[in-house]
């Protein structure tokens, strides 16, 4: 069996992954060795919700995720989480 690797980084840096409910570390981290499949993806950061996700590893490739926090302030006691995320995969 082939495998390949997850690259994760976030807009702040510091986002707890977790894949498949595994904590695997805070981005920006590198996943290696992981088969070929589906996999469930979580990033969590202080203070806002969670992002969720799936993404699919293939082998002899790396899947590279970036996931923009966008933080924008709403009011004087109230900050608002919207995010984007490119997700593409290619040769390691």
């Amino acid at each position: 069996m082939n495998y390949g690797s997850i690259r994760l980084s976030t807009n702040p840096v510091g986002a707890t992954v977790y894949i498949n409910s595994q904590n695997k570390g805070t981005t920006p981290i590198d996943i290696v060795n992981i088969g070929p499949g589906i996999y469930n993806i979580t990033l969590s950061y202080p203070g806002v919700d969670s992002y969720n996700f799936d993404t699919v590893v293939i082998d002899g490739k790396m899947t590279i995720v970036q996931f923009d926090f966008i933080l924008q302030e709403v009011s004087e006691k109230h900050i608002v989480l919207t995010g984007t995320d490119l997700i593409k995969i290619q040769p390691p």
